[in-house]
């Protein structure tokens, strides 16, 4: 087969990866020598392939290949919820040895353990450990929400209700905190209503879209309209909830972003043929072709500020030359005396910011600049609708991660100054988004100490 054939073919399996006709996908793929493939892009979708046919052996071994091209964290990670997703603990726990090994005691270490020790069905107190433990290092929603659920299910009802109120008053509004708002008023109001059968929601929605009332009060039907819009929102949040709290979620609702609920595939893996070349990777020697791969793993020239190991921090963000640089002049500064307010970071991929964020705030912390590398993530529209003075104590010698400045208005901004100036030498604030959107923030005539800021472009 030609170059030009195969990446047809490349192309071809994406095609059908998007459409998710993972079976016509696994066809070609069949037909393609994946050692041909360099391109980690290509290896990643048949990954994808192997994982939604649920040929857990295969997308194992992918995960493998492209390890050897590109040793991330990330890989390892996946490698771990792959093995969790199939049932095969054991190996999940193995797995999870050499991440630890590798990134030592991490946020997603902690959210790791977590998951193996829930498909374990490890007590709550066990799994609570975990999110605490989480949460002392960073604040997630996400990962809070599930927490404020397992002190429920654990009949913990004040710390359930605890932890609701730190969602509704770090987060400010959205689907999580609705969800929060509910399991908070479940135990402080006695609403139950999220338990009750959706019959009264359509009695609820009849009511309002009665012909007379609509006839008699057309200057009130975009209110009309937008409640109903408002009671469905409210019903499928209610839904979610009640799913969520139920003592017998399944463990793949709580596996986010890198392994995705599909739907099962007919056929049994033996119908499905393997290359010569795959069988050389069985699982057999997945642990040991992992360890070698560790053991060959080039160290690169360390990038020291002072005393400062900042790759022993950023890691793999050191490798680029441009990260590289601004990293180490922005501590060289710090480390002459400079003052620092806030940085900018700017990114073409949302889901990159919060890794680097959390490597920069454990730097802070070395640099002393912050106590704690704890880091209070925002949207920035989030951000309009939350009194930043009630919060002063809680982003005390932190490290606060504002996502999207393009949506912050001006009274948030200049909420933001005063904050900075009220916590000074307490606080650094990061604001992320792309360059462009940054590049206009920073043009507008806002009162900020532009001295005292920083540009990271990753």
């Amino acid at each position: 087969m030609g170059k030009y054939d195969l990446e047809m073919k490349c192309v071809q399996i994406q095609k059908y990866l998007k459409e998710k006709k993972y079976n016509k996908a696994y066809e070609v793929l069949q037909t393609i020598d994946v050692t041909r493939v360099k391109s980690i892009i290509d290896l990643k979708v048949f990954f994808e392939v192997y994982k939604n046919l649920q040929r857990y052996d295969d997308a194992k071994e992918m995960l493998i290949r492209i390890y050897q091209r590109n040793a991330s964290r990330h890989v390892l990670y996946q490698l771990v919820c792959l093995e969790i997703k199939a049932g095969q603990l054991e190996e999940a726990e193995n797995s999870y040895a050499d991440f630890i090994k590798v990134c030592g005691g991490t946020d997603d270490a902690f959210i790791l353990r977590y998951l193996i020790d829930t498909a374990k069905h490890a007590d709550y107190a066990v799994r609570i450990e975990s999110l605490e433990r989480l949460k002392k290092s960073n604040y997630y929603e996400e990962w809070a929400y599930e927490l404020a659920k397992m002190y429920h299910k654990a009949g913990d009802a004040d710390k359930c209700i605890k932890e609701c109120e730190d969602i509704m008053l770090w987060f400010g509004e959205g689907i999580i905190v609705e969800k929060a708002k509910m399991l908070h008023a479940y135990y402080t109001k006695g609403d139950t209503s999220f338990l009750k059968k959706p019959e009264i929601y359509k009695e609820k929605v009849e009511s309002v879209e009665k012909p007379e009332t609509l006839l008699y009060n057309t200057t009130d039907l975009g209110k009309q309209v937008s409640d109903i819009r408002a009671l469905e929102k409210t019903v499928k949040l209610k839904k979610e909830l009640k799913k969520e709290l139920s003592y017998t979620q399944d463990i793949q609702e709580a596996i986010k972003q890198d392994i995705q609920e599909k739907p099962a595939v007919s056929g049994r893996a033996d119908e499905f043929p393997l290359s010569e070349d795959t069988k050389t990777l069985k699982l057999g020697t997945i642990q040991e072709a992992l360890h070698e791969i560790l053991a060959k793993e080039e160290k690169l020239e360390d990038l020291i500020v002072g005393e400062w190991n900042l790759t022993g921090v950023f890691e793999q963000y050191t490798n680029n030359k441009t990260i590289r640089a601004e990293l180490e002049d922005c501590f060289t500064k710090l480390k002459n005396g400079a003052e620092l307010d806030y940085i900018y970071v700017t990114t073409e991929n949302p889901n990159q910011n919060l890794d680097f964020v959390k490597k920069l705030a454990k730097a802070l912390q070395k640099a002393g600049i912050v106590k704690k590398s704890q880091v209070a993530k925002i949207k920035g529209e989030n951000l309009n609708y939350i009194q930043l003075e009630q919060r002063v104590d809680k982003l005390r010698n932190s490290v606060l991660l504002v996502e999207g400045v393009d949506s912050l208005y001006v009274l948030t901004v200049k909420a933001l100054i005063q904050l900075m100036e009220t916590l000074k030498g307490e606080l650094v604030i990061v604001f992320e988004d792309t360059r462009e959107n940054v590049k206009i923030f920073q043009e507008k005539q806002y009162d900020l100490n532009r001295e005292n800021a920083y540009t990271i472009n990753i």
